[in-house]
């Protein structure tokens, strides 16, 4: 019985190098946590290691445009809003 746990252990660690399978809407959490307390300076800083990991992607359209917008870069936030608009048109 102790081997077969043995065994489990490396397969779980391999299905999950970095705990996204675990904890596959913590990004989106922070994104929207940072998008709804409007804390754009957090979110500029952190928005690089969490775009990767995030899941709805439509999210991460927003949150990019949000910040484009914020930071006075209006054609990438103009790219960015055609984009959530041209694949997400539904949301």
């Amino acid at each position: 019985m102790n081997m077969n746990r043995i065994r489990i252990i490396p397969l779980l660690l391999l299905l999950t190098p970095h705990g996204n399978l675990l904890f596959p809407q913590e990004a989106d959490n922070n994104v929207k946590q940072l998008l709804s307390s409007r804390d754009y300076f957090t979110l500029e800083q952190q928005f690089c290691s969490l775009e990767g990991k995030m899941q709805d992607k439509s999210l991460k359209w927003i949150a990019k445009a949000m910040l484009d917008i914020r930071f006075n870069r209006p054609h990438d936030a103009l790219n960015a809003l055609e984009t959530l608009l041209i694949f997400y048109p539904y949301y």
